[in-house]
């Protein structure tokens, strides 16, 4: 027994993909080695601060504020990579700032 087949205009309509983002995987590739990087940066910040807490009483504003935007742009990778974001951070945007607009 031979299954009814339907009329070609009463079928549902497959969804078009467009080509594969082969510069999304090419940016997420770099973003991921930038994130990489970005990691250790942030883990000898954090011993900077520890070492200068040391002979200081306090850590660097300087490294502070730096470390805030680090972790920004660190968040704004991963959320680039893992598609939650569509717009390219640093270098095709702008470096975030430390404290949320």
């Amino acid at each position: 027994m031979s299954t009814p087949t339907q009329p070609a205009d009463l079928q549902p309509a497959r969804p078009t993909r467009g080509a594969y983002p082969f510069k999304r995987l090419l940016f997420s590739v770099l973003f991921l080695g930038l994130l990489w990087l970005s990691l250790w940066a942030i883990f000898f910040i954090a011993v900077a601060q520890f070492v200068l807490r040391i002979f200081d009483a306090d850590a660097s504003d300087d490294l502070r504020a730096f470390g805030g935007r680090l972790g920004r742009y660190m968040g704004e990778m991963a959320a680039y990579v893992s598609f939650a974001r569509e717009e390219a951070p640093f270098p095709f945007a702008r470096f975030p700032d430390a404290k949320p607009d």
